[in-house]
């Protein structure tokens, strides 16, 4: 995808503003007239906030200025359209609907290479029409014919744009550009409706929101056959996300939509219903918790018996083993973890996990009959020769070692089911507190430490010739940031997440 000059220019003013109205949609809405140059059954599409004097901006702005780093950023974006200051204040007249962008084709969507998709169509509908055409007058812009009524012009970089009455119109390409402009003209276009409903779940008033045609994409992606005979994934039709700043957090909200027609609680792929359940309140870790276990289990068998055509050697294995050590593993075991299971995993790799368990009794004694079965197994997962021990008398963790030094700990503590990659961590894990996630719904909820998070990536990135870590490394300030907050809630109408990290105060 080749750079746009005038696409360049909007994208950095917005950056310097604030870096974020009219929003809604409808039939006639300045967001319905720039969506109308995408097809009906396009991919994706991008609705950008361009309200400079809007809560969005002087929130975003607010968040910025939190971090040392706020003003390089906004000098550096000043430098890169500084040849071109005298237009800003056109543009910046011409802004406050909501930008457009999106692709225009599936298959060449999910299979282009990165950087050479040129199938995107991207629109603004002015608030300003006489600030629009001292733009392209400003740009030197040369006439380059007409489509259906809309001006074609062709910058000094080569690339092609419209004005379509008082909407600017940008593509990958001018063939591109050309079927944009017929495609607004007729009856199969994307609407405003269309992208209200697909992205119903999320913040409308967000800075950024994104809709997502998910049964488009997977008709599209050569990989996805074998995934579509999930039932649940073949019901997926939607999905909206948006980017949402506020006084003290930045939020992202997810919503996917699916045909519900056929889908019970069961198919899901995690449990249904908004109660929450409580993470491991360990500081500086990744805590994350899931109601009912059992479902996520249970939902991966179904998955693989349906996609996988080696999953009758799985089956035919598990019975294998049901039948000489007597047991029933779904029965005996995954039925076992209806309870919470809470995880916490450290930046340093270390993790231990605590499961809730329906009968501690029944599940250790299918434990002890599984021992003999439980080397091959681990051996099976690691991918070579491993050590076992069985829990000595008064001991409760069962172990397994690899000879580079890897481990797992495992067993029933004080009625909960423990397993760790630490020892130490497993000895308190079945006692650690736990906390309950602010304003969290549904059975998947994540809390974590965002500073803590936010160091580690940026120590990670130092020296992978990224240039990011080198550059800010001492510069930026991880300081304001505090927490990551999320969860998921399913239900056979669909899957819902919101996920905020809130700053300190200071």
């Amino acid at each position: 995808m080749r750079p746009l000059s005038l696409l360049t220019l909007v994208l950095g003013t917005l950056a310097i503003a604030g870096c974020g109205g009219d929003s809604g949609g409808g039939s006639s809405s300045p967001l319905d007239n720039a969506l109308r140059y995408l097809p009906a059954d396009t991919p994706f599409a991008v609705a950008i906030d361009t309200d400079t004097d809007g809560d969005q901006f002087d929130a975003a702005g607010d968040l910025t200025d939190k971090f040392p780093f706020g003003d390089d950023v906004r000098d550096q974006l000043q430098d890169l359209i500084e040849e071109r200051a005298g237009e800003l204040e056109q543009l910046q007249a011409a802004l406050g609907n909501e930008f457009v962008v999106g692709s225009t084709d599936a298959s060449s969507f999910v299979d282009s290479p990165s950087g050479e998709d040129e199938a995107f169509v991207g629109a603004i509908e002015a608030k300003d029409e006489d600030a629009l055409s001292k733009l392209v007058e400003g740009d030197k812009a040369q006439e380059d014919g007409e489509v259906d009524g809309a001006k074609l012009y062709k910058d000094d970089s080569g690339d092609s744009f419209a004005i379509d009455g008082n909407v600017l119109v940008v593509a990958g390409s001018k063939q591109e550009l050309e079927r944009a402009l017929a495609t607004r003209g007729g009856d199969e276009s994307l609407t405003g409706d269309d992208f209200e409903a697909g992205t119903e779940g999320v913040s409308d008033g967000a800075l950024i929101r994104v809709y997502l045609n998910v049964a488009e994409l997977l008709r599209a992606s050569p990989d996805a056959e074998d995934a579509l005979k999930s039932k649940w994934v073949a019901a997926l039709r939607t999905a909206g996300i948006s980017l949402t700043f506020e006084s003290g957090q930045v939020a992202v909200d997810v919503d996917v939509d699916t045909d519900s027609e056929g889908l019970t609680d069961a198919d899901l792929p995690i449990a249904a219903g908004a109660a929450a359940p409580r993470v491991l309140d360990r500081e500086g870790q990744i805590n994350l918790a899931l109601r009912d276990p059992a479902q996520v289990l249970e939902f991966a068998q179904a998955t693989a018996k349906a996609v996988s055509s080696d999953f009758g050697s799985f089956e035919d294995g598990k019975t294998e083993i049901e039948r000489r050590l007597k047991v029933d593993l779904d029965e005996d075991l995954i039925a076992q973890l209806d309870g919470d299971l809470a995880v916490s995993i450290g930046l340093d790799g270390e993790f231990g996990a605590r499961a809730q368990l329906k009968d501690p009794a029944a599940f250790q004694r299918t434990l002890t009959k599984l021992e003999k079965v439980l080397p091959s197994v681990a051996e099976g997962i690691a991918g070579e020769k491993v050590g076992f021990a069985k829990p000595k008398a008064g001991e409760d963790f069962y172990a397994v070692a690899t000879a580079g030094g890897d481990q797992v700990v495992f067993g029933v503590v004080k009625d909960v089911f423990v397993l760790s990659n630490s020892a130490a961590i497993a000895g308190t894990l079945a006692t650690d507190p736990t906390k309950v996630v602010p304003g969290a719904e549904g059975s998947l909820v994540l809390s974590a430490d965002a500073e803590q998070i936010a160091k580690t990536a940026l120590e990670q990135a130092e020296g992978r010739d990224l240039g990011l870590g080198d550059r800010i490394k001492g510069e930026i300030g991880t300081q304001p940031l505090d927490e990551l907050l999320g969860s998921f809630e399913a239900s056979p109408d669909g899957l819902s997440g919101s996920f905020t990290v809130t700053t300190d105060e200071r």
